[in-house]
């Protein structure tokens, strides 16, 4: 029953509570000094004052009551918030850290004078110093001076990020290729740059491989619009014209007189019939993708006498020397004349004005191997040359830094499952190019019917004649 009527009273609201003891007390008072009063003459006014006091002084405390529980539970609610914030907040910060710190990009905070304020780990693996390092040194001790090159590829985007491309050389010595995006901050009235780098070296690898097979295929279908063009010459131009030759000639046979006027100009045609016959045959072999057999020795005073066209040159090679025991090789003509078009070009080139003749031209058997040797003297920039043949849109500066000449050019021998070896390309170069002679069927040689010119050579060896 007690227990009762203390739950009842609990649930009153704590001002009600406080009202009725007000009540209760200002009443008991009252009744005492109205007790005291009507003892001793009291007056009615006075209880009825003290009960007001009572139930005035219970409605306050009640109020007050009310209020220090509220801002007791709000207290415990408002700890609890701020755990959880706390904690959030925590976990946000170890979540921005992890990725701060495993990030593959560098990101580094830096004044405007360079120095290093805050960088993430990728910062410390790419520059290759430790973080006390690092705080030591500026910005401009790991650039490489590249002004040009920097305000080249400066550009502001649209949201105020400045993004360039930059060269850094780490701790060991390397060169580093950057793509930067950097944005002025303000922390704490202090002008601070923000940068975010990346490594593109690798990006620059791709770009590099994607470039070097785009060449070969380029080479390869130049290659094949040259040689329908020159096929197309021969129709049009070289068949009339012989036809017309042999008219005139057996015409001229029935008049002595005349025929021996005339005797050397027939001797002279017959030496450019040979000449266009050879370019003629290595046009149709450079349109030929297939495998076939070809007379390796054929195929050699064929490109020889190419390189004499291209090059604007009446001079034959001094050192020209071929083995007879060659077999017929079973491959593509246009692979092999555009590769060995390539090599005898870049020799060539690569050679001093004055020793232009001294270019060595001759093909062995070599464990099994048929291997073509090209060989100078002297050399002179052999691998810038290279690469301004393959790529004639390469500048020179372009051409000095790579190596794209190589690149496209051992693409095309592995493709074709040879091997190439180069030595001394600055000084005097030697180039052998070694071909299997595996495949090669019964059938003639392609370009049997039509060799090039005869020519004669001063090397060791067995020499076609």
């Amino acid at each position: 029953m007690q227990d009762s009527i203390s739950l009842k009273v609990n649930q009153l609201k704590m001002t009600y509570q406080n009202l009725i003891v007000g009540l209760f007390v200002g009443g008991f008072c009252g009744y005492i000094v109205k007790f005291f009063f009507q003892r001793f003459g009291t007056s009615t006014i006075v209880f009825s004052i003290f009960i007001l006091i009572g139930a005035i002084l219970g409605f306050l405390s009640g109020k007050e009551r009310e209020r220090y529980e509220r801002l007791k539970v709000e207290k415990v609610l408002l700890a609890e918030d701020f755990e959880k914030v706390n904690t959030m907040l925590h976990q946000s910060e170890s979540k921005y850290r992890l990725l701060f710190e495993n990030i593959s990009d560098a990101i580094y905070l830096t004044t405007d004078k360079g120095r290093f304020l805050l960088f993430n780990e990728s910062t410390c693996l790419l520059s290759g110093y430790s973080r006390e390092e690092l705080r030591k040194i500026t910005l401009s001790g790991l650039q490489v001076e590249q002004e040009a090159e920097q305000n080249q590829h400066r550009a502001w985007l649209d949201n105020g990020i400045c993004r360039f491309e930059e060269r850094w050389r780490n701790q060991n010595g390397q060169i580093l290729n950057l793509d930067v995006n950097a944005r002025w901050i303000k922390i704490a009235k202090v002008q601070c740059i923000l940068h975010v780098a990346r490594d593109i070296m690798h990006r620059n690898d791709l770009l590099e491989e994607q470039r070097v097979y785009e060449l070969a295929d380029f080479n390869k279908a130049r290659l094949e619009d040259v040689s329908k063009a020159v096929q197309s010459l021969y129709r049009k131009f070289f068949v009339p014209m012989n036809n017309m030759m042999d008219t005139v000639k057996n015409d001229l046979h029935k008049i002595p007189s005349e025929d021996a006027k005339f005797s050397p100009f027939f001797m002279e045609w017959e030496k450019v019939k040979k000449l266009l016959q050879a370019l003629i045959a290595r046009s149709v072999r450079g349109t030929d993708s297939g495998s076939a057999n070809w007379n390796l020795n054929e195929v050699l005073k064929q490109e020889i006498f190419n390189l004499m066209m291209i090059t604007g040159s009446d001079e034959i090679p001094e050192q020209i020397s071929f083995s007879k025991e060659i077999p017929l090789l079973y491959t593509s003509g246009r692979d092999l004349a555009l590769i060995l078009e390539i090599l005898l070009r870049a020799v060539h080139e690569s050679l001093p004005q004055a020793a232009k003749k001294e270019l060595s031209v001759s093909s062995k058997m070599e464990g099994g191997l048929a291997v073509v040797q090209i060989q100078a003297p002297a050399s002179i920039h052999f691998d810038n040359n290279l690469s301004k043949i393959v790529d004639p849109d390469l500048t020179k500066e372009q051409a000095r830094q790579s190596h794209r000449g190589i690149n496209v050019l051992r693409l095309l021998v592995e493709s074709m499952k040879w091997k190439l070896d180069i030595e001394n390309p600055e000084t005097g170069v030697i180039v052998r190019l070694k071909i299997p002679v595996e495949g090669a069927s019964s059938s003639p040689p392609r370009d049997g019917g039509t060799s090039a010119p005869a020519m004669t050579g001063g090397g060791s060896g067995d020499v076609i004649v």
